[in-house]
């Protein structure tokens, strides 16, 4: 992530260090995969998982072997049961509308849609807070949060995002349920609006 971060202040024009990070993104991959070889299943995600390590690798020498790695991640992540950004699917589909953009390959976008749709059909309507929301399921608990990280707005972000390259049906869908959502969920306090993590 601070690799990518400074590679993109670099190219927007910020002083940059004349340090080359090539020969360490290119032992990232192994390195993440030995940190994470114990755990009980492969989780590509956000937070963790290599979906992050190969697009920064394939910016620096894009490839079919690199763009076929994301692809699967990706694919392997649509039905991760915590439904939220940092380990589920919503931190993953972003890579497929990068990847999108970059290329304008359609298997990306079919991907996203894929994605997208799944996370529709798990939202819920919860009638107690007048909103559409999803249960993670989290470190062995289920929460429902708002939040980006763990909750509603992260989940919507591949949706709103990536709205180009999906279904006009599909999208308009997401935004009539996000504003229901935020209306619903709305802190007001002297003419300004917040809302709480859940």
């Amino acid at each position: 992530g601070v690799i990518y971060a400074l590679r993109r202040l670099s190219a927007a024009g910020a002083p940059s260090a004349t340090r080359s990070f090539e020969p360490t993104v290119a032992t990232l991959l192994e390195r993440n995969r030995a940190r994470t070889r114990t755990w009980d299943e492969d989780v590509p995600s956000l937070l963790f998982g290599d979906v992050g390590i190969l697009l920064l690798q394939w910016q620096l020498a894009p490839s079919g072997a690199i763009a076929d790695a994301i692809f699967g991640a990706v694919e392997r992540n649509l039905r991760n049961p915590t439904l939220e950004q940092l380990w589920g699917s919503p931190g993953t589909l972003p890579a497929a509308i990068h990847m999108f953009e970059r290329t304008g390959e359609r298997r990306w976008s079919d991907l996203l849609t894929r994605g997208v749709t799944i996370l529709w059909e798990q939202m819920e309507h919860v009638p107690e807070a007048g909103a559409w929301l999803w249960t993670q399921d989290l470190y062995g608990r289920t929460v429902r949060y708002l939040g980006g990280g763990h909750g509603f707005a992260g989940n919507v972000f591949p949706a709103l995002r990536g709205a180009h390259m999906l279904p006009a049906d599909l999208v308009a869908g997401y935004v009539q349920r996000t504003e229901q959502t935020l209306r619903a969920t709305v802190l007001r306090d002297a003419g300004l609006a917040n809302w709480p993590d859940r």
